[in-house]
């Protein structure tokens, strides 16, 4: 492999892991630890962003053959994306819309999502975003019903097109109530994050 093969297979798999399914990282992860006989990890620390984070420092640690093996599995996973995850990939893409819409960073996770505002569903930019991204969502399968796009009388209709994309994929939006004392006053108001349901 020339050093121009070798450079463009790396972007390849930078590129595409972060395309690539919890299960399926976890296992490209795993081939990785093998190869490099690394046995120095802390097992309880390690989420999706530690895992994509660790293969793209450690691919330049790589040899030839097995790089091109990395990219081959990459491909067919990609291959064999079916119709959840590719859900999950609309819903971790709006995600990180709404996130970016509000100056935050970009997630790897749906589970990353964490204490964001109510009021965020009510933003002009955030509702902007999510009009936008409606045709798209509704053409990959996701129920309008589930989103109660046709409910007229929500206050938050938004973030129930929000919730209603997180329970197509097995997700929910957990509310958390808090209360913050500022100058002799108390400000009541409710968070959310992302976290896959329980099975029932």
């Amino acid at each position: 492999m020339n050093i121009s093969t070798r450079k463009s297979t790396r972007v390849y798999i930078i590129d595409n892991i972060v395309d690539i399914t919890d299960d399926q990282l976890k296992e490209l992860y795993k081939r990785f630890l093998d190869i490099l006989q690394d046995n120095n990890i802390d097992e309880k620390n390690i989420n999706r962003q530690y895992m994509v984070s660790y293969i793209e420092q450690k691919l330049k640690y790589i040899d030839d053959a097995n790089l091109s093996i990395i990219k081959n599995i990459i491909l067919k996973f990609l291959a064999s994306e079916n119709e959840h995850d590719k859900k999950v990939k609309i819903a971790l893409e709006l995600a990180n819309k709404i996130l970016e819409s509000i100056k935050e960073e970009r997630i790897n996770d749906l589970e990353e999502f964490t204490d964001i505002k109510r009021d965020v569903f009510t933003n002009d930019t955030v509702k902007k975003v999510i009009d936008e991204m409606k045709d798209h969502i509704f053409d990959n399968g996701f129920k309008k019903y589930d989103c109660m796009l046709y409910q007229k009388s929500i206050k938050y209709p938004y973030l129930s097109i929000f919730k209603g994309v997180l329970k197509q994929v097995g997700y929910e939006l957990k509310p958390q109530h808090k209360r913050k004392v500022k100058g002799g006053s108390v400000d009541a108001f409710t968070t959310y994050s992302v976290q896959k349901k329980e099975d029932v």
